[in-house]
């Protein structure tokens, strides 16, 4: 999988580098009403403001208008592998408390975006259009557990086998042009969607991911097997061709990979204090045409009776000759197909569920529940928020989630207006920013707009 590997490595150095490319995944800014990039999680919050157009202050140029970044680790945190010894003063590994806090499967995962254009505005109150363009770039890796636990060596597997299904690598990077509509039928129901036009520009996807390794109890042979699938589309390049020569324009002008997906949500008013609502995300696909490979592995095994330590010892076998016969063994046994062939991927969909009970004209508690769905698993994700909003000029809001099987998140945003110019921060986990070592979860969303017939008194719902 090398060739894999080296696809895999320019995108995230891209990722690491682009302090401007983000996502709108996050948690705290749902129940940011004021902020009009909210209505992205439920295309059916219908935003505030009138007009919008996401953009720089002063320049009207769009590069500031959303922009958010998130890396998460479902597996552990930094304080789970290493800890304070106060005995010798000295931080040392804790793999016992490593491996405790580790699932079947674990994801690290980064997701980002960076919001090229938006605007909308809304006809006679009750009905709203959005259109935005967005760069997405969401990236997965899959570890299990037993991968990790040979860290420790194959003992605790006599008898059994270590179990690999899963590992792999997801990354997407794609151009999304978005147009939104949102109406409200009565005063109790409110309906929205988007429809996305979608360009891929690269993708990795595990398609099948099963291995393992055996040990067996008499004679402690090893017993590997595998069965992957692996699809791939990047620029020629990338795969040794064209010269070398990358062109980041011809790269980013890539429209030959083209896709679809649709937002829908729904908002219901029980009555003046309490609404309900839902939404469904990236729903679609993206079919691969350009520089598109197949990897393969057939289903097959191979029996590892060990080293021959006597000959090697009084001489009678060679240490290369041995060694090379193995690996000549395997890599025929293992032999990764490659061919050119074309394919279709899904997005990963989200689904949020939320409540909200309004305390006031200007406060209000709710509720949110989102699903990502990702290799036909829920991931959930829990926050209950609070929101108070002082005048049209500053909105906050503070938050709790549970996520990524993490409970220590704390989150808080705000929105701040000058005139028609809006300023917004939010994060799902302030503490990341004070205990890093302590946390699975870090994510900051900000961003500005430019908001037009602002109403005074307008309340949350």
């Amino acid at each position: 999988m090398k060739k894999i590997i080296i696809l895999t490595i320019p995108f995230l150095l891209f990722l690491m580098v682009s302090d401007m490319v983000k996502a709108q995944n996050d948690m705290t800014i749902y129940n940011l009403g004021s902020v009009p990039q909210a209505y992205y999680d439920n295309p059916a919050l219908m935003p505030d403001t009138k007009f919008h157009i996401g953009c720089m202050p002063v320049l009207f140029i769009p590069i500031l208008s959303s922009n958010y970044t998130s890396i998460s680790n479902s597996g552990f945190r930094w304080d789970n592998l290493m800890h304070y010894d106060k005995t010798v003063d000295s931080i040392r590994p804790d793999s016992a408390k490593f491996f405790k806090n580790l699932s079947k499967k674990n994801y690290l995962a980064i997701n980002q975006q960076i919001e090229l254009f938006s605007f909308g505005f809304k006809i006679k109150h009750k009905h709203y259009i959005n259109v935005s363009l967005t760069e997405k770039i969401d990236f997965r890796f899959c570890y299990p557990r037993d991968m990790l636990l040979l860290a420790n060596g194959n003992s605790q597997f006599i008898g059994s086998e270590a179990n690999f299904d899963g590992i792999g690598v997801d990354m997407m990077h794609y151009h999304e042009i978005a147009i939104g509509y949102t109406t409200e039928i009565n005063k109790k129901w409110t309906v929205g969607g988007r429809a996305k036009l979608l360009f891929g520009l690269s993708n990795v996807w595990t398609y099948r991911s099963k291995a393992s390794l055996a040990v067996d109890k008499d004679y402690f042979d090893l017993t590997p097997s595998s069965n992957m699938i692996v699809y791939t589309s990047a620029p020629e390049t990338l795969y040794g061709n064209n010269g070398g020569k990358f062109s980041i324009s011809d790269y980013l002008l890539n429209f030959g990979n083209p896709g679809f997906g649709i937002d829908l949500g729904v908002n219901y008013k029980i009555d003046d204090k309490w609404s309900v609502a839902g939404s469904v995300l990236d729903f679609g696909y993206i079919f691969w045409n350009t520089g598109t490979r197949k990897y393969s592995t057939a289903d097959t095994s191979f029996i590892f009776r060990g080293i021959d330590v006597k000959g090697l010892l009084n001489g009678n076998t060679n240490y290369t000759d041995m060694f090379k016969k193995i690996t000549d063994s395997l890599s025929n046994i293992f032999k990764i197909d490659e061919k050119n062939q074309k394919y279709t991927s899904t997005l990963n969909p989200k689904i949020y569920l939320s409540a909200c009970y309004k305390i006031g004209k200007r406060d209000r508690v709710s509720v949110v529940f989102r699903g990502d769905i990702y290799k036909s698993t829920i991931h959930p994700a829990f926050t209950l928020a609070y929101n108070c909003r002082f005048g049209n000029i500053l909105d906050l809001v503070v938050s709790y989630s549970y996520m990524n099987r993490d409970f220590l998140n704390f989150g808080f945003g705000s929105s701040v207006r000058f005139g028609p110019f809006q300023i917004f921060i939010t994060t799902d986990n302030v503490l990341a920013a004070i205990i890093p070592y302590h946390t699975k979860n870090i994510n900051v969303h900000f961003g500005c707009n430019y908001v037009f017939y602002y109403k005074k008194s307008m309340p949350l719902f």
